[in-house]
């Protein structure tokens, strides 16, 4: 019988190609054995970077069941390994949950397919194989996987989620494969997260909501004195539009919870319709103010998911809605009716939409191409609110008008 005691991992699988990684390794660590004795030597200017502890990694072979995802990832992707399915169903909190089965050659997406995040989870699933591939073709990764020692021997994702998921089915959880690995827990770990992802825009709108929240609130308390909006919006490294718009989105937790339920339903376009017609707060006193937003927010987005024919979030729902009839205990809310007298509304409205084929051709048809009665979209002036509302009436009276 084979003796297993002195045997060791193979760190790439036996695969040839990926052998590439060990002079890649060698590389990294003649590069900043470099560094180290140019600055041991008084370097002169060290260039204005964003301190995310990425330059305080050392690479290092580690067994890859000793990583773990960070549990706060903003990532919707849920993964359990096939040993501990089992235990994960036992529990009642986790019945009929979003969760995706990973091992060596295996990524089996086991979400109940009427969840809200059944698609997103496959396209993920899609892009992690294909990413795999890349890895096994092209020789290893250019961007190493980031970790940091989270106790004992167990080591913790900073950065590279998906990397890590293509690696885990790529060679499976009893294998080893090099990581970056920081010298101290970073001090800012959801900064870091949120600057690479940002940098690809591969996450959907409610991750980057998610991603946004934890590194703003790790930005402040981190800080001696909370931070203003300019200096957070510089260590994001985002537009002034994106940052201003991510505020607004994750001021409140309703709105995180509406769009993963309604993911490919509430786009950033719906929020920023909404939210322009958020009642201003006035003379009443904050706790007053939110929770009219709130209330607002909740008939409004609710709306949404109504007509488009989609059942209700919980979230969505009133506390006082007994009857789950949400088209009549959720009327329109009409802002523009209640603007004083005399003064001209800067709101949009549209009347209600009854039927699926309305909103469909309405969200995924250019509409600017369509005969409309009483439109001619090439005088029409789109900073004339009134003209564009009319516009806007009269667009989705001749949806509603069309046949199946």
């Amino acid at each position: 019988m084979e003796n297993n005691k002195d045997k060791k991992t193979v760190v790439r699988g036996g695969n040839a190609g990926l052998g590439k990684m060990a002079l890649a390794r060698q590389a990294l660590l003649d590069k900043q054995k470099k560094t180290d004795e140019q600055n041991k030597e008084g370097a002169t200017e060290t260039p204005k970077v964003i301190d995310t502890g990425s330059k305080d990694c050392r690479p290092d072979d580690l067994p890859i069941a000793t990583v773990s995802p960070d549990p706060e990832n903003a990532r919707d992707f849920p993964v359990i390994k096939p040993a501990a399915e089992k235990m994960f169903l036992a529990n009642p909190k986790n019945e009929g949950s979003a969760y995706v089965i990973l091992d060596s050659g295996l990524l089996e997406n086991k979400t109940p397919k009427d969840h809200p995040l059944f698609d997103h989870i496959e396209r993920q699933i899609d892009d992690i194989i294909n990413l795999a591939k890349q890895i096994e073709d092209g020789g290893g990764i250019y961007q190493a996987i980031e970790v940091y020692r989270a106790g004992g021997t167990d080591y913790r994702i900073v950065f590279g989620h998906r990397r890590f998921y293509s690696v885990v089915y790529l060679l499976g959880w009893d294998d080893v494969w090099s990581f970056k690995v920081h010298r101290a827990k970073p001090e800012s770990p959801k900064l870091r997260q949120f600057v690479e992802n940002s940098s690809r825009s591969d996450l959907v709108l409610h991750e980057r909501i998610r991603a946004f929240k934890l590194a703003v609130d790790e930005l402040n308390s981190n800080a001696e004195t909370p931070l203003s909006y300019k200096e957070c919006q510089t260590k994001l490294g985002i537009s002034k539009t994106s940052f201003y718009e991510l505020s607004k989105f994750s001021e409140f937790e309703l709105v995180y919870d509406a769009t993963r339920a309604g993911i490919g339903l509430i786009t950033k376009q719906t929020l920023n319709s909404i939210f322009s017609q958020m009642p201003k707060q006035g003379t009443a006193d904050d706790e007053t103010y939110r929770a009219n937003s709130e209330e607002f927010l909740i008939k409004q987005l609710a709306l949404v998911f109504i007509e488009a024919g989609k059942e209700l979030p919980t979230c969505l729902k009133l506390e006082d809605d007994d009857t789950g009839q949400a088209e009549e205990t959720l009327p329109p809310v009409s802002v523009e009716a209640k603007a004083p007298r005399g003064r001209r509304t800067s709101l949009y409205s549209a009347p209600k939409m009854k039927t699926t084929l309305a909103v469909k051709t309405l969200l995924t048809s250019d509409v600017t191409k369509m005969e409309i009665d009483g439109v001619n979209w090439d005088e029409v002036d789109w900073e004339d609110r009134v003209q564009v509302n009319e516009c806007l009436t009269a667009t989705i009276k001749a949806l509603e008008a069309m046949k199946e």
